[in-house]
């Protein structure tokens, strides 16, 4: 399975590996969006830094969008639980777009949201799949090594950093 796949991509994949699993979309997330509240409920599953990164980004006026293969719901519990919701402008789940990363069009949604070309627009990114989405429409990414992640080396970030501190202290 590889990380960084939409909702939608996962539930396929799950189902045809284990035939007579869960019939819907809605079966499995009956049973697995509780556990991951429950592990995001005492787990901070935000980048480290990004609270600070966002408060800086928002004092300058940026413009910010979430793009994400999770659900419109579970991206907007864990913007609320992160504290962070002021700071997004726009947020682009699976259910606005009809393939995941690596595919481009997320990200491509979320620039046109923002009335902003891509090749002004920096993502960040802890995912191999998501830098190619990113790289893939145009836009600058920066790669986040989260700590506990397996490796990602498959893939050409703008920039490689092991905080949005580090990230921050580039520019």
């Amino acid at each position: 399975m590889q990380f960084g796949r939409s909702w939608k991509e996962m539930f396929a994949d799950i189902k045809e590996r284990f035939p007579g699993g869960y019939e819907t979309p809605d079966e499995m997330k009956a049973v697995s969006e509780p556990l991951f509240y429950e592990y995001s409920r005492n787990t901070d599953i935000i980048f480290p830094d990004a609270r600070k990164l966002l408060a800086h980004l928002e004092a300058h006026h940026a413009k910010m969008t979430v793009v994400s293969g999770s659900t419109r719901q579970q991206i907007l519990k864990q913007v609320q639980l992160a504290g962070v919701g002021a700071c997004i402008t726009n947020v682009i789940s699976c259910e606005d777009i009809s393939i995941g990363k690596p595919n481009p069009e997320g990200y491509l949604k979320g620039c046109g949201l923002l009335k902003i070309p891509p090749r002004e627009c920096i993502a960040f990114e802890d995912k191999d799949i998501g830098v190619h989405a990113a790289k893939a429409a145009g836009m600058r990414c920066c790669l986040v090594v989260r700590p506990g992640n397996p490796p990602q080396s498959n893939c050409l970030p703008d920039w490689k950093v092991e905080s949005l501190d580090e990230f921050l202290e580039l520019f």
